[in-house]
């Protein structure tokens, strides 16, 4: 078991975690789990003099209960923007994400809008899921289906109608799967 699982045995992380290891492949993970730091070996005495010193003045705020992400994401739940500032967006006000280079801006109901530094593959990875709450339907969108208004076939090109009258066309080679996915989740 990768020591990255271990993480997930534990209802709470309430500690820093500094990652120190020869395998860089499971870096990504590591930091979506909160680690402080993922080191390679060899280590160099300064970057690790460094993570600790991250590790030492996060701790007050890795006790604090808004640094948790959450297990899964289920209505009530939050989605972190910035760990290190506690800021953070309701996962039912979130209506769609739009990519942005490498960040993402978050739209939301009431008209709110955050900029994260996340690129719209890592809320992907943290968002999408089985329960498809979120769906990734081009390149640059990833809507909240739970907010989606209706979907439409306009030529050639289905179209998803957000409440704010906003319309996003659905990638062709995503176009079949994405008509399958809403069709079921209409049934609901």
């Amino acid at each position: 078991m990768p020591t990255v699982d271990l993480l997930n045995m534990f209802e709470k992380v309430d500690f820093a975690v500094i990652f120190v290891t020869a395998y860089d492949e499971y870096a990504l993970r590591a930091l979506k789990l909160r680690a402080v730091d993922y080191l390679l070996k060899p280590i160099n005495k300064l970057d690790l003099e460094t993570a600790i010193q991250k590790a030492v003045e996060l701790l007050p705020f890795i006790h604090s209960s808004e640094y948790q992400y959450p297990k899964n994401t289920s209505a009530g739940e939050v989605f972190v923007l910035n760990k290190y500032k506690n800021k953070h967006v309701m996962l039912n006000d979130i209506l769609y994400i739009i990519a942005d280079s490498s960040y993402s801006t978050i739209y939301c109901n009431n008209n709110k809008r955050h900029v994260t530094s996340k690129t719209l593959k890592d809320i992907e990875e943290i968002l999408c899921n089985e329960s498809y709450n979120f769906i990734r339907i081009h390149k640059s969108v990833i809507i909240h289906t739970k907010h989606m208004t209706s979907y439409k076939q306009k030529g050639d090109n289905l179209v998803v109608i957000m409440p704010n009258e906003e319309e996003f066309e659905v990638a062709q080679r995503k176009k079949a799967e994405i008509k399958h996915i809403l069709s079921s989740l209409a049934k609901r």
